[in-house]
């Protein structure tokens, strides 16, 4: 019997998914990101005042736990280095990290062509990280008989690598530029031989850091205790209405049920809905309750891609209707919960939201009964009232009255 639980941001990302995996993983965890890639930024503090913003490690790594890159994430060799040389030279661990062969690459030429794109854009930016998400994805997914996609499995060859970067330089990339407009004098670093070298280089020095290819079908086999990652939010997911403002991934449990297949249907399965006691965006695109107020927030600085972190009020009607969307529905055997996060930095006696298409300011226990349809199976609302792990706590509610009766830690 395996004990799984899978962690899903349920707005626009940024909702506090790291700080809850680094609280559910330990030592015999194997922490699975499960959609996503680079982009992806969790931040956790240990109580002993240690940080790590997390991009391809799973947030789990400071509690011993393994990270299992599988194939629906994203890999960047070139920032995957950069971070497992910080992780390692400021806190002296070496993560235990598997990658399942069939994982996409992202390259210099993916990252370059993509804020190239999004600077051309102007005002109708997309709102791209710029870590060449969308052109890794869509390069996978060009027709072309498979020719132009680069997985993990490949870094073992450097030959090939960079046979592969120089056919894809004359004939993907080329095109993909030419299909959106992009002039000419935008793509003088195709031609640059020292990028090929450096990624080359770059790719060689991951598979050797990582415990070389290992399928989902092996990895599953191992421990009892998983916990699957997600990255950004639902309201992010590839096919959701704030198109095209969105990630080129599926944010929600599909990707969860696709390693697992019917057998996960015998788990217990604890998912676990995460979202801030406010809600935040980066970049361009919808954001109803967005305000003017400010939070404390140290990781997300400003950047040329997606500007400042943007901030509103808990637009509660939008976030249950995608959580509702989202959650399987199983005879027996899954609890759905809701994590609130950054709890400290409001007031519990009137927290700020959007409320049946309006504002309103409304205590905590009234929010906790209009989260009530959210939760399955015994699930539970679960407050954090600061960035370590000893900051969450579980808040009992009894259902008749919709109020909070007992807090137990």
């Amino acid at each position: 019997m395996k004990d799984v639980s899978v962690v899903i941001g349920a707005n626009y990302g940024d909702e506090g998914k790291g700080h809850l995996v680094d609280w559910l993983a330990d030592e015999d965890t194997v922490v699975v990101r499960f959609n996503g890639g680079a982009q992806a930024g969790h931040t956790v503090v240990t109580p002993d005042g240690k940080r790590h913003v997390f991009h391809h490690l799973g947030s789990g790594t400071f509690r011993g736990a393994s990270t299992f890159l599988s194939q629906h994430f994203i890999t960047n060799p070139i920032l995957f280095n950069l971070e497992l040389q910080e992780f390692k030279g400021k806190f002296g661990i070496v993560p235990n990290i598997f990658v399942d062969g069939r994982c996409p690459v992202t390259t210099p030429y993916d990252m370059m062509l993509n804020q190239a794109l999004e600077r051309m854009r102007g005002k109708d930016r997309h709102g791209s990280c710029g870590v060449g998400i969308n052109e890794t994805v869509q390069r996978h997914e060009d027709i072309d008989e498979g020719r132009h996609r680069l997985t993990f499995s490949n870094l073992s060859d450097g030959q090939y690598v960079s046979q592969w970067m120089r056919r894809a330089r004359a004939q993907y990339f080329p095109r993909r530029a030419e299909e959106h407009g992009l002039p000419v004098h935008e793509l003088v670093w195709l031609w640059n031989d020292g990028i090929i070298d450096a990624f080359v280089a770059d790719c060689k020095k991951m598979w050797e850091s990582c415990h070389g290819c290992m399928p989902w079908e092996l990895v599953s086999t191992w421990k009892n205790k998983y916990v699957f990652e997600g990255a950004q939010g639902l309201q992010l997911d590839m096919f959701s209405r704030n198109f095209p403002h969105v990630t080129r991934s599926r944010t929600g449990w599909c990707n969860v049920g696709d390693l697992f297949g019917r057998n996960l249907v015998e788990q217990p399965l604890n998912i676990y809905y995460v979202t801030r006691a406010y809600m935040t965006r980066h970049g361009e695109g919808p954001f109803p309750s967005e305000t003017a107020d400010t939070f404390v927030d140290e990781t997300n600085v400003e950047n040329p891609h997606q500007g400042k972190l943007r901030f509103g009020w808990l637009d509660v009607d939008a976030m249950l209707s995608v959580i509702k969307t989202d959650t399987p529905f199983f005879e027996s055997g899954l609890s759905a919960h809701i994590v609130i996060t950054c709890m400290d930095q409001v007031d519990k006696d009137a927290i700020k939201v959007r409320l049946g298409g309006k504002d309103a300011e409304i205590s905590l226990s009234i929010l906790v009964g209009e989260l009530a349809p959210a939760l399955q199976g015994g699930g539970k609302v679960f407050l954090s009232d600061g960035p370590t792990r000893n900051d969450v706590s579980v808040l009992l509610r009894n259902s008749a009255t919709k109020s909070s009766t007992e807090w137990q830690t």
